[in-house]
């Protein structure tokens, strides 16, 4: 056993001193991730007058995120995200199209991220992460059958705020040129109709809220 004590000592003396002067995160730094994934999301609607609808769902995400190192710890940034969904719109929007197929429904969000970066070396870099911002969900088509005037024509817009949690790794494998994969959970408030669709006749003030969870993957850049 002795004859293990001392590399072993080396070794985690030269980790510390790795991550202590070579991060891959620490402050000053400039970060940005592009990356794709998918997402699985528990979708609800409900009408003032009565209720509408659930299903769950996955779909395609594609978000762009942008991060500054405030400490060697702290970092802070905001991140434009979207993502597809193909729907019934009848389960969730009490309509239907002349052809029954599904219907493209668009959830985006803007978020201000605040991270906690709790493990950096040279090489890689683990954070959790906690944003909040403004979402939305919007659809629009020409081939409705409509339960009320038979109006072909839908159009649909609502917006509210959003919560997202998860956990980032990063790893370089060139000075400034990363992977990245990340997962989260998330949750939005009761999406309401913009006031420009709210007198639909097929939607009459029908709110929208979502909540699930998504795994991305994608290529990190850092600066400084």
């Amino acid at each position: 056993m002795k004859n293990f004590a001392a590399p072993l000592l080396s070794f985690c003396l030269c980790l510390g001193t790795i991550s202590a002067t070579a991060q891959a995160f620490h402050k000053g730094t400039y970060l940005i991730s592009l990356s794709e994934g998918s997402t699985k999301s528990a979708i609800k609607t409900r009408n003032v007058n009565d209720g509408r609808g659930s299903t769950t769902i996955a779909g395609d995400r594609d978000p762009l995120t942008f991060e500054y190192g405030v400490t060697d710890k702290l970092g802070i940034g905001f991140n434009i995200g979207g993502d597809v969904f193909q729907v019934n719109p009848n389960s969730l929007y009490g309509f239907s199209t002349t052809t029954g197929k599904d219907i493209t429904l668009i959830s985006s969000e803007i978020t201000i991220d605040f991270n906690y970066h709790f493990l950096s070396t040279k090489k890689a870099d683990f954070s959790v992460f906690s944003s909040y911002g403004i979402a939305s969900v919007s659809f629009e088509g020409d081939d409705a059958i409509s339960p009320t005037d038979g109006s072909a024509q839908y159009k649909y817009a609502a917006t509210g705020l959003i919560f997202r949690t998860g956990v980032k790794a990063k790893y370089y494998f060139y000075k400034r040129l990363g992977f990245m994969c990340m997962v989260s959970a998330y949750k939005t408030s009761p999406m309401k109709q913009n006031e420009e669709t709210a007198n639909s006749p097929i939607f009459f003030n029908t709110n929208t809220r979502m909540r699930g969870v998504a795994i991305e993957f994608g290529p990190c850049f850092r600066i400084r």
